[in-house]
């Protein structure tokens, strides 16, 4: 199924990580990936490359905005300095704040929209009966994380890990899911557990903003701390 063609085949691997193939290609490309390291090492260095590029391009119009922004700004009236205690006072106060809101502000997970385009995008007739309860068992997590019933939650989740035949999004959708399901429900060593996991994926599909995983780490850190 994979182009021969050598331009072709950077194209359609790019496609994978760009969401663009078809459910068929892109579960037969991880079973693939399964049997063949050098495909798998293939695939992963073309995620790598194709985040570098994004980044530079990022950081980029980034410059360009900042450059553009510049020339339009009128150039500032003379401030009178403030003492140095104030401008110190100011940065502890941004630094106080930023700690609090790592303590006590809410995790947030990346939206569903996704996890519901995947699930319309996937032919049950292809699944097999573990696929079908693995997808079944995420989205009752889901639901009982929307209601408040994270122990509950958190048993589902934990059945999506034992399918094995499952696209690695919903694999690590689940286990940053029962992070936040085993934290909520106090069940802080589980939590770190899951944690560790995931720090360990190189190229993650499920992506978590820095911030939400500092909050988390940050969060959860105290809890151990105090239960020690």
């Amino acid at each position: 199924m994979i182009p021969q063609d050598e331009i072709e085949r950077q194209e359609w691997l790019e496609a994978y990580w760009k969401k663009k193939l078809s459910h068929p290609e892109v579960e037969w490309l991880e079973n693939a990936m399964q049997d063949d390291t050098m495909l798998a090492k293939e695939v992963q260095q073309i995620r790598k490359a194709m985040k570098t590029i994004q980044d530079a391009q990022v950081e980029q119009r980034m410059r360009d905005t900042l450059q553009l922004l510049r020339k339009k700004q009128p150039k500032p009236m003379p401030q009178p300095q403030l003492p140095w205690r104030y401008a110190l006072l100011g940065g502890m106060a941004a630094c106080v704040a930023f700690l609090l809101y790592l303590s006590f502000g809410s995790i947030q997970l990346p939206p569903t929209d996704y996890d519901l385009q995947v699930m319309r995008d996937t032919d049950p007739i292809q699944m097999d009966a573990v696929q079908k309860v693995a997808f079944d068992e995420f989205f009752a997590g889901q639901a009982g994380m929307a209601e408040g019933k994270y122990s509950e939650a958190t048993q589902h989740f934990e059945q999506v890990l034992k399918a094995t035949q499952i696209r690695p999004y919903f694999r690590e959708a689940a286990e940053w899911h029962l992070v936040v399901s085993c934290f909520k429900s106090g069940q802080f060593v589980k939590a770190e557990k899951y944690l560790t996991q995931l720090e360990s994926c190189e190229v993650c599909e499920y992506e978590v903003s820095q911030v939400e995983k500092w909050k988390v780490k940050w969060q959860l850190y105290w809890r151990l701390f105090f239960q020690a």
